[in-house]
């Protein structure tokens, strides 16, 4: 059962674009987007949907490849499912 939780928590950390906010998508890059934030914050607040001040860091960010977790085989027998 342990294992089917970490999968599944696995899998809603995955994918979707964090904090990034649909503005991001007017700049051509993350340092553009710094440069409109840097220059009126308080214009380009929703650059920064996290706050740290960085903007579009999650909308830029390349994403990185994660290791499937390993599925013991004896360990499916317990789910009716898989028995």
């Amino acid at each position: 059962m342990a294992e089917l939780v970490a999968v599944a928590s696995a899998m809603s950390e995955t994918g979707g674009s964090g904090d990034a906010s649909e503005k991001c998508a007017d700049y051509s890059s993350q340092e553009a987007a710094q440069e409109a934030f840097d220059a009126d914050p308080v214009l380009n607040w929703e650059l920064d949907q996290d706050f740290d001040g960085q903007a579009c860091e999650d909308y830029f960010a390349t994403p990185v490849a994660e290791a499937t977790p390993a599925v013991n085989v004896e360990q499916l027998g317990a789910f009716p499912a898989f028995a």
